[in-house]
């Protein structure tokens, strides 16, 4: 069998400066991850990125295949110099809009299949996280596979709540599940460690989600005569270290050491020697670091949160969500906890290490070989980047988050002799009776004809003729329904030449 081609691209995140190119980033360590794993499974892989990041080198030893890297600052589908059967998508939780361009271009040009890395889904974050998020924020996700393709889930949880919010209109989307691969080979070059009693917490106070907070909830007189090891990804907030230390300041020989951007092996050998991995995290699309610490033969501590109940819930100690006594209490049964190592890590070995990983995607790809036999036909690219950009507003109303319509807005761009046709698909609760695209005080209003409707959402075809002058500028779509109730939606969107 030929070997698949596949290329991954992600995005490293605008807010790194130059110099921290080893900033965490779970999403992009969960692609990076993938890539190794797809290799492993026999696939030609590159890694299409704007910019180097540093922990590439920690899974240097992690598949004896290779992966090609390419570095394309301005994500230009030309600097790829192959055509793919895959485009495995890591989608950015911020604003990317140069990513999914790249995606698109690549795909219409190639007719590769685009595969999406579902981390989640807003109809599964929303439900459980402590502040709801704008459901539009995953309209790219969605775009990615609106014409067909795959979503892969990262887990069983994940992937039955992608069922019900991922669509393509009209083409063949297929859903399948992997858990990415834990760094198990340098894991295994660091081998058993002598347990020092200490307990390791990933630093994430920038997310409510995250649990940063319920750690001050708990008796500090647990932490006694131990040292915590707060791991940051990126930067330390040093005001929540120094809340930390003084939450713990009255407990006797009681320590906290500090670590940021730290190499895999070094994150290893913490918690190879720690008793306990607290980790209060409130939402988990997967749950990194609980997984690691099984597999180094640690305990966890955390919530019992649907997708931690599936992938280390036969041995964690948990407790009810928002039960901070109760987390307390695993705490300290997990600090009393004899050792145990070898049946911890089997638990996950044999899901999450990367000889595991790697054949679970081998099957896989034989799987889709069947589910798509040839390429998707070639297409122009849309010719449009959705935004939003990281300094654009939200019109968001929390009230609608857990109201999304069927298939975000999508674009066809025609050129006319001297200008650009666009012509939108927006699905809205109710007809558009109004819409306009402006930049500065050029304003273009479009004509709108309601063409269809589907589970109780109108679809609108919205067309518009540009002039040069609002082509590649950063335009504010608005449009205004009407029959029941008059409603404004926007959208950030950039027009570019049509091919």
């Amino acid at each position: 069998m030929t070997p698949a081609r596949v290329v991954v691209c992600f995005v490293k995140d605008e807010a790194w400066p130059a110099d921290h190119t080893r900033s965490y980033s779970g999403g992009r360590y969960h692609a990076l991850s993938l890539s190794y794993a797809f290799a492993a499974a026999g696939a030609q892989v590159t890694v299409v990125i704007n910019g180097p990041v540093a922990f590439a080198q920690d899974f240097e030893r992690l598949s004896g295949a290779s992966v090609r890297f390419v570095i394309s600052p301005h994500m230009d589908p030309r600097d790829v110099d192959l055509v793919p059967d895959y485009v495995v998508v890591g989608p950015a939780s911020a604003s990317a809009p140069g990513l999914y361009a790249f995606v698109d271009s690549l795909v219409a040009q190639t007719g590769a299949i685009p595969l999406l890395i579902n981390y989640e889904s807003p109809n599964w974050f929303n439900l459980l996280a402590p502040t709801p998020d704008d459901p539009h924020v995953w309209d790219p996700w969605r775009r990615v596979v609106a014409r067909g393709g795959i979503v892969l889930s990262s887990t069983y949880v994940g992937d039955r709540y992608a069922r019900d919010f991922y669509r393509a209109n009209g083409n063949k989307l297929v859903f399948e599940q992997c858990y990415p691969p834990i760094n198990s080979a340098t894991a295994d070059a660091i081998g058993a460690q002598v347990k020092d009693g200490s307990i390791v917490l990933f630093a994430r106070p920038f997310h409510d989600y995250k649990g940063g907070e319920e750690v001050f909830r708990l008796p500090s007189a647990i932490f006694e005569g131990r040292t915590l090891h707060a791991i940051f990804g990126g930067e330390p907030n040093h005001d929540y270290v120094q809340a930390l230390r003084e939450h713990l300041s009255r407990v006797p020989d009681t320590h906290v050491e500090v670590h940021s951007r730290i190499e895999d092996w070094q994150k290893y050998v913490l918690l190879f020697r720690a008793q306990a991995l607290l980790f209060p995290s409130l939402f988990e699309g997967f749950g990194y670091p609980a997984v690691e610490a099984i597999y180094a033969g640690t305990e966890v501590v955390c919530y019992d949160l649907p997708v931690l109940s599936e992938t280390v819930g036969s041995v964690a100690h948990m407790a009810k969500v928002g039960d901070t006594a109760g987390l307390g209490k695993a705490l300290q049964r997990a600090l009393d906890m004899p050792e145990r190592a070898d049946l911890l890590r089997r638990t996950v070995s044999q899901r999450m290490s990367l000889p595991a990983v790697s054949q679970h995607l081998r099957e896989m790809l034989g799987r889709l070989q069947q589910d798509f036999p040839s390429r998707s036909p070639v297409r122009p690219p849309s010719g449009v980047l959705w935004g939003p950009w990281p300094d654009d507003p939200s019109d968001y109303n929390e009230t609608d988050y857990l109201s999304f319509p069927p298939f975000p807005p999508q674009a066809a761009c025609r050129q006319k002799e001297d200008s650009v046709e666009v012509t939108l698909v927006v699905w809205t609760s109710e007809p558009i009776i109004e819409a306009t695209l402006a930049f500065n005080e050029l304003v273009v209003a479009g004509v709108c004809i309601p063409i269809e409707g589907a589970t109780g959402w109108v679809c609108n075809e919205v067309r518009f003729l540009l002039g040069e002058k609002m082509l590649g500028r950063k335009l504010t779509l608005s449009m205004r329904t009407g029959w029941r109730r008059s409603l404004t939606r926007t959208e950030r969107l950039v027009v570019r030449r049509a091919n």
